[in-house]
């Protein structure tokens, strides 16, 4: 919904793994890329890591059930916007599985402050 009003939608990921998980390079990317083709019928051409991902996209697109489908399409009535605002914010952290801290980073988005400095100090 908050996509559709045109609402700035952060998806946050935190792992000790890597510095940018699968889940946003590739997961974000496909999210626009179904949602953009649903409510504005348009078919964006998604590059992930350079490479252009259309035809992988488009198969996976073709396997989203009717159900699916017209789940999205009834957030187009809604939609205030002709632009998606879906970002990331990506950490490596010590943290995993600390629902504590993750609340308290949330927390401090909620509030206002820039978390990238309380995310830096508590590394």
């Amino acid at each position: 919904m908050n996509l559709a009003l045109g609402n700035e939608c952060i998806v946050y990921d935190y792992s000790p793994h890597s510095d940018i998980p699968r889940a946003i390079w590739q997961g974000l990317e496909w999210i626009k890329y179904a949602l953009n083709r649903i409510w504005f019928n348009n078919e964006i051409i998604p590059i992930i890591n350079g490479h252009n991902c259309i035809k992988y996209f488009r198969i996976c697109y073709n396997r989203l059930n009717k159900k699916t489908k017209k789940y999205i399409k009834y957030f187009k009535k809604f939609l205030n916007t002709d632009y998606l605002e879906l970002v990331s914010i990506t950490f490596n952290t010590k943290h995993d599985s600390d629902c504590e801290y993750y609340k308290r980073v949330v927390n401090k988005k909620v509030q206002g402050s820039d978390i990238r400095q309380f995310i830096d100090k508590n590394k």
